[in-house]
């Protein structure tokens, strides 16, 4: 594999995925997240030529590999993780953050499989992902709560314990239909993208505004999938801005703390540097 691949060394599990390895956890909470945003990387350096073309089918048959063992096959999901034993191996903790990198990830490199994704989103009538279940939670160690607590659970409760209950699910926003429709190519509906766009834009500006007031969530990664992808792939007008909006919080910044050495995880940031300096 290239030298962006041996970043990952240290973070790649038995399961051959990229992990977590914070004091040894090997936590694959995140995998899904992680492999589609190296899948993504690896397609923006292939563009600029800084790896091969026989680089960048390795890492296609990797990284879609990699999704059949995590295709969900009753509903055409995704799982966070390969491993059966795990609370992340349910598909009912597939996230938005989680959704959002493998969207773009199967637009550069399997439209097909891309395509049973978005019809597999439409049968939860086009707005939620899957992750009905708190995370970490199992019906082992999931402890029980009241009627009331229950409602209060649905609103955005959460107790210090680990609850087995019906959680509602992230919402797919029209950013994320955005996403879809670059992903498959649909040219002709590019006039939809200037409104989703739009959002894209609304979301740029919110976070250069908590930037500058110095509270700004580091974890911005499924913005800057978006926004990567809405100039690289189908761009429109809106999409530049919104993007010239977001360099201003200076990206490199929020990856340079989300995937601090401290945290033990994938030198994620450090494979997107390049990235960032091209834009």
């Amino acid at each position: 594999m290239n030298r962006y691949f041996e970043m990952l060394n240290g973070n790649i599990d038995s399961f051959g995925v990229i992990t977590q390895n914070a004091q040894n956890s090997w936590d694959g909470g995140d995998t899904t997240q992680r492999e589609g945003m190296f899948l993504c990387a690896m397609w923006y350096h292939f563009q600029a030529g800084r790896i091969t073309s026989q680089d960048w089918a390795q890492s296609t048959s990797r990284y879609l590999g990699i999704v059949n063992q995590l295709n969900y096959k009753d509903g055409w999901a995704l799982r966070r993780h390969p491993d059966p034993t795990k609370w992340y191996h349910d598909p009912n903790r597939m996230s938005r953050d989680q959704l959002t990198s493998n969207i773009c990830a199967l637009g550069y490199c399997n439209r097909p499989t891309l395509l049973r994704l978005m019809l597999n989103n439409l049968l939860r009538v086009g707005l939620f992902t899957t992750n009905t279940r708190e995370n970490g939670a199992t019906k082992e160690n999931g402890q029980p709560i009241t009627t009331l607590q229950r409602i209060w659970y649905f609103f955005g409760w959460r107790p210090t314990y680990p609850v087995w209950a019906i959680s509602p699910p992230d919402f797919t926003d029209p950013t994320i239909w955005g996403a879809y429709i670059r992903g498959l190519g649909w040219e002709a509906l590019w006039p939809v993208l200037i409104a989703t766009d739009c959002l894209l834009a609304a979301n740029a500006a919110v976070t250069l505004y908590q930037t500058k007031q110095g509270a700004a969530a580091d974890d911005q990664l499924s913005l800057q999938m978006l926004l990567l992808q809405a100039v690289n792939q189908m761009p429109t007008p809106v999409s530049r801005l919104a993007m010239w909006i977001y360099k201003k919080t200076v990206p490199m910044n929020s990856l340079n703390v989300y995937f601090a050495p401290a945290n033990n995880g994938p030198a994620m940031n450090q494979i997107y540097r390049e990235i960032w300096a091209d834009q």
